[in-house]
């Protein structure tokens, strides 16, 4: 029996064969000895806006280590012009421009990273969402709005995951994150049934479920935010976000230990040394 639309849990491409993880004899000698990655997440860049000095802070040890992967989780960009939050208050989209923060993204946050591992992937948020409804709101525009073709992600070797599907990497489920509730750890959990390692809420949370035969845990976790804390279409409201990033060291077998990096003023400590911006 052969295994369609599959992709390698070593570096991604996708194959037809046999192999149950992996493309190739290389990648499964490769993946025995462990392999690692990073998610990032909720970045929300826009043109002509600073990006948060924990942004740089995790770019910059993605420079220096070199993870076999990086998964960007969603909500890479703000795409003011088509949010709900804005929707009645032109003033805020004013100056606002689609093709403007397209060459941001690239510049500021696809071009640093994509040298620097292996495997990159980008999971659509729900902001990258809005565009997308905007699109269908709007059929006449249809063809000339298209995240896909105007990040350029095909030509830079970026697999990019729907809105509301889940990458698998080993063991390993990412996903942009659907709930928000007080206890969205337990909630996400709960509804996948899996592990699943999430953003959305911009904060962090974990929870464990442990299965009634095998014993072993389910992990649930969200990793944080690197983006600006107070927004402007926020107004100053209170919120729990949280900067940081997740690290997952793969074994072998498919199995993996994680971390949440919480970064503080820009600076985080892990494997001994201290990185920031």
């Amino acid at each position: 029996m052969r295994i369609n639309d599959r992709r390698c849990d070593y570096c991604g491409d996708p194959y037809e064969g046999r192999g149950e993880y992996f493309c190739s004899i290389g990648c499964r000698s490769k993946a025995a000895n462990g392999y690692w990655g990073v998610d990032l997440c909720d970045i929300h860049h826009e043109a002509g806006k600073p990006i948060v000095p924990a942004f740089y802070a995790a770019l910059r040890f993605i420079k220096e280590t070199g993870p076999d992967f990086v998964v960007l989780k969603g909500d890479i960009g703000e795409w003011g012009m088509f949010s709900p939050h804005t929707k009645s208050q032109p003033l805020l989209r004013e100056g606002l421009r689609y093709k403007d923060d397209c060459e941001a993204i690239k510049r500021d946050i696809l071009e640093p990273l994509r040298p620097h591992t292996k495997r990159l992937e980008f999971i659509m948020g729900n902001h990258e969402e809005w565009v997308v409804r905007w699109v269908e709101e709007n059929p006449g525009i249809e063809g000339k709005i298209d995240l896909i073709k105007d990040l350029e992600l095909f030509q830079a070797n970026i697999h990019s995951t729907p809105h509301n599907e889940v990458l698998p990497i080993g063991s390993l489920n990412f996903a942009h994150g659907w709930y928000c509730n007080k206890h969205h750890a337990a909630k996400h959990l709960d509804v996948i049934s899996d592990h699943i390692f999430y953003g959305h809420t911009h904060d962090h949370q974990s929870h464990t479920k442990i299965t009634r035969t095998g014993r072993n845990p389910y992990i649930g976790m969200s990793t944080g935010c690197l983006c600006n804390q107070n927004p402007y279409w926020l107004r100053n409201r209170p919120n729990n976000w949280l900067h940081g990033f997740g690290i997952y060291e793969i074994r072998g077998n498919g199995e993996f230990t994680p971390h949440f990096i919480p970064i503080i003023d820009g600076v985080f400590s892990y494997g001994g040394e201290v990185w920031k911006a």
